[in-house]
């Protein structure tokens, strides 16, 4: 902190609180920088001796506010005209402060939180108890809200959990049947590999097959040109006896008329011989 007042007042302050367990000096310069170490409200310590607010009564006020919410025991004192004030003022609703505060932490947040609207430290005190009751309203608010998203997000965690659960659950009953189909197909490949290896062999006994058709055509081929050759040939040579039979037949036929002719002329031969023989005799 800097620009701190060095007074008597804040000095005795410093002392209270420092007696308390805040680590912070009891004297400084005022232009000096102040380095303060707190506690936290509740971590604030029971003082060993008598908390000496000197002359200050604001002091006195402030700090007997604070620890009046605390489970602490603790003895103010001060100088002699310190010590001849009357505190029934500040005692009086400091009770009635820290039964607000009880009621307050309680969860009673209706309670009636008295010395509000007075212009003095207690009123001040007052007004803080109503804002940290309103800070607890709030949060309440805030962690009614986070339970409820909580459960909410609990709610859909589960959801998701048990989606999750089914969709492992049908991912291994697909994964199954995949394995199961997987070998089916397996065995049906299989049996076509063999069934085609079965096929190749009798496609390779088919081709041998038309192979040697072919060649047997072909030689059919070749023995029918052959055939025909020959038939041609012997087409050829029967052409050539029937023209040598009909040559023949004409020679027969002429010869014959030649014999017809010798015989007539051998007849009449006779008969001229006859004739003569007949003159002779």
């Amino acid at each position: 902190m800097r620009g701190v007042l060095p007074s008597a007042d804040v000095r005795s302050t410093a002392g209270v609180l420092q007696a308390l367990g805040v680590e912070m000096p009891t004297s400084w310069e005022a232009d000096a920088t102040l380095r303060v170490t707190g506690r936290g409200r509740r971590g604030l310590l029971a003082p060993a001796t008598m908390l000496d607010c000197g002359n200050s009564g604001t002091t006195t006020r402030l700090m007997a506010g604070v620890i009046a919410g605390l489970p602490i025991a603790a003895t103010f004192t001060g100088d002699a005209s310190l010590s001849r004030r009357p505190m029934r003022r500040i005692a009086r609703p400091l009770t009635q402060m820290v039964g607000a505060t009880n009621a307050i932490v309680a969860g009673d947040y209706a309670a009636a939180i008295p010395a509000r609207g007075l212009s003095d430290e207690i009123g001040r005190m007052g007004e803080a108890l109503s804002v940290f009751r309103d800070s607890l309203v709030e949060n309440g608010k805030h962690v009614a809200e986070n339970e409820r998203s909580h459960k909410h997000a609990a709610i859909r965690q589960a959801r998701i959990d048990a989606a999750i659960l089914a969709f492992e659950a049908a991912t291994e009953v697909v994964a199954s049947t995949i394995s199961t189909s997987a070998t089916e197909l397996a065995e049906s490949a299989q049996s076509l590999t063999q069934a085609a290896g079965g096929a190749k062999a009798e496609s390779r006994q088919v081709l041998n097959a038309a192979v040697n058709a072919r060649e047997n055509v072909t030689s059919l081929a070749a023995a029918g040109d052959q055939l025909h050759q020959a038939a041609q040939f012997v087409e050829a040579q029967l052409d050539e006896s029937g023209a040598a039979a009909r040559s023949a037949v004409a020679r027969v036929d002429e010869a014959n008329l030649q014999i017809s002719a010798l015989a007539e002329a051998t007849t009449r031969i006779g008969e001229v011989i006859g004739l003569i023989n007949g003159i002779a005799g």
